[in-house]
């Protein structure tokens, strides 16, 4: 049945060893909530050359942000070369445009959301916020879980802020 289900069981006596669980573990991006970001919040007139900036820094990026950014600013805008691109996942990518630095890191204050800002030789130019939905059956199953008496555990690389607004859900 488990096969049926598309549950590979490499150990017939898993199922024995399920019974003595008191304890599961959570990954929270891709399994508790979607992977997909939206674009939920930012300055209401972002000119061009500046989605076109956000763009050419994450033109090769497989962040989620990269992603949202490409879905929330038009395909049609066409994203700029940079020199000495480079991206440090998941706190921020960098490169220079006509000599000058541009980055898009991380934001350390944002608190119940996932949030980054472009800047422009260090000088903040916008900031920018993200939001993830949670699974539509995530909590019913979670509450289930719950119920059996199981203790649950949520992992997440986000910030403690965002976890625990997820976990008040």
């Amino acid at each position: 049945k488990a096969n049926q289900l598309g549950v590979v069981v490499r150990d017939a006596n898993v199922f024995d060893k399920l019974r003595s669980v008191d304890t599961v573990f959570f990954d929270k991006t891709g399994t508790l909530t979607d992977t997909d970001l939206t674009l939920s919040s930012r300055p209401v007139e972002i000119p061009e050359i500046h989605k076109r900036i956000i763009l050419g820094l994450e033109q090769d990026s497989v962040h989620p942000i990269a992603f949202a950014f490409r879905k929330a600013f038009s395909a049609s805008d066409v994203s700029l070369q940079f020199e000495n691109r480079r991206e440090v996942f998941g706190r921020r990518v960098f490169g220079y445009l006509y000599g000058r630095l541009y980055e898009l890191r991380t934001s350390p204050e944002a608190t119940n959301s996932i949030s980054c800002s472009l800047f422009e030789e260090g000088v903040l130019l916008f900031t920018f916020l993200f939001e993830t939905k949670i699974k539509d059956d995530c909590l019913e199953v979670l509450e289930d879980l719950k119920a059996r008496g199981l203790k649950l555990i949520l992992l997440s690389g986000d910030k403690k802020e965002s976890v625990n607004h997820l976990t008040d859900s």
